[in-house]
């Protein structure tokens, strides 16, 4: 048991990633919160480009000075069918974690006592213990993810390796981002690649795949590199490597325990069918953020959450696993008989039940509605 005195907070941040940051952020924007403790506890320093985030919205956003990039228009393919698609009024946008670490650290380094300490602890009364101190929160916000023993939950995962690379020449369209190309190899589930031009000579290209199991490296540099030297060719640059695994998953991540909330992937924001996340981050972040400033304790109920799309997502989930139906010819279809926007807006669960049933009604909707029937049934509420 750590002997330091116990520093007391009103707020402790457990973890300094997107979720973690994105509070913090939040919280300082809050006028009547600027009198409050809070505390940020992170293992290490947030100052490298680990990652990028994808997300997409109508207007601009309290992120905007930090964009990487914007688009307005997608590629998407599948075997000999192309289609561009035009996204309003939705622009597609991406930050590079580095830019945004940045970006909120002046933002929050005046209200929030920033510490490197690793957690070895999180007590549900608010105790946090370090190596280094002893902390006590009427609230605690961890990001902190813990698998859970999955049981009858569905579970894949979205898993990729993705290379920022530069060209000697000008290969690609910086105009037009590539949301999904299915022409790769199908190694297990659904696989695409996932293009992110920033330049005319300068792009993230990434191999993704939706599967029960991550994989080895060397599984996904194969087609990757297939992929670039067919259609951006042979030479070219690698700057930066992005490698990861979000879980796509129905299981019911706890909103939290005693004075202890759950936030980020911890909390259920991966969307299970799709593994965005910054968006649905940042809705809950500001939902915490306007419930403490007026008084109230935290939402018990995220703003993501929704029993009527927790039945759509598991049932993409459980054809996605039973592989009854091709993942690759499933989302295409999505595309392909819909316009871009409503695609969006359904993934963005703003839709109306109107609008889902004619989206279903372009996918396999015999399967489709045997599986909504299904989880419904689990997800009701």
């Amino acid at each position: 048991m750590n002997t330091k005195a116990v520093e007391p907070y009103d707020y402790i941040i457990a973890g300094g990633g997107l979720a973690g940051r994105s509070l913090a952020y939040q919280l300082c924007r809050q006028p009547a919160l600027k009198d409050k403790r809070i505390l940020l506890l992170e293992k290490e320093t947030k100052n490298s480009n680990d990652r990028t985030w994808s997300f997409w919205e109508k207007e601009d956003g309290p992120f905007q000075a930090i964009l990487t990039a914007q688009w307005r228009h997608t590629w998407v393919h599948h075997g000999s069918t192309s289609l561009k698609l035009k996204l309003a009024p939705y622009t597609y946008k991406t930050i590079r974690s580095a830019d945004f670490y940045a970006y909120t650290q002046e933002a929050i380094e005046k209200q929030v006592s920033i510490r490197k300490e690793e957690i070895a602890h999180i007590h549900p009364d608010g105790g946090v213990e370090t190596r280094d101190g002893h902390y006590q929160g009427k609230y605690v916000f961890s990001s902190i993810y813990r698998k859970p023993e999955v049981h009858q939950n569905l579970w894949l995962w979205q898993h990729f390796l993705g290379y920022v690379i530069r060209t000697p020449h000008a290969a690609f369209d910086p105009e037009c981002l590539t949301f999904m190309d299915f022409r790769v190899p199908q190694l297990e589930g659904a696989c695409f690649m996932y293009i992110l031009p920033f330049a005319k000579d300068h792009a993230l290209v990434e191999y993704t795949a939706f599967s029960p199991t991550i994989w080895d490296k060397e599984l996904y540099q194969g087609p990757l590199e297939a992929y670039i030297h067919e259609h951006f060719g042979a030479d070219y640059l690698i700057e930066e490597e992005e490698m990861g695994a979000i879980p796509m998953t129905n299981y019911p991540f706890p909103v939290n325990e005693g004075k202890v909330w759950y936030i980020g992937t911890a909390g259920g924001a991966s969307k299970p069918s799709t593994g965005y996340t910054f968006s649905r981050v940042q809705n809950h972040m500001k939902q915490i953020a306007t419930a403490l400033a007026a008084g109230n304790p935290p939402p018990s109920s995220p703003a993501y959450a929704s029993a009527r799309f927790n039945g759509y997502d598991s049932a993409m989930l459980s054809m996605l696993k039973e592989g009854k139906y091709s993942g690759s010819k499933f989302f295409f279809d999505l595309f392909l008989h819909n316009p871009a926007h409503q695609v969006l807006a359904f993934l963005d669960q703003s839709t109306s039940f109107a609008e889902e049933l004619k989206i279903m009604s372009t996918t396999p909707i015999f399967t489709m509605a045997k599986h909504s029937f299904k989880q419904f049934k689990t997800f009701r509420k």
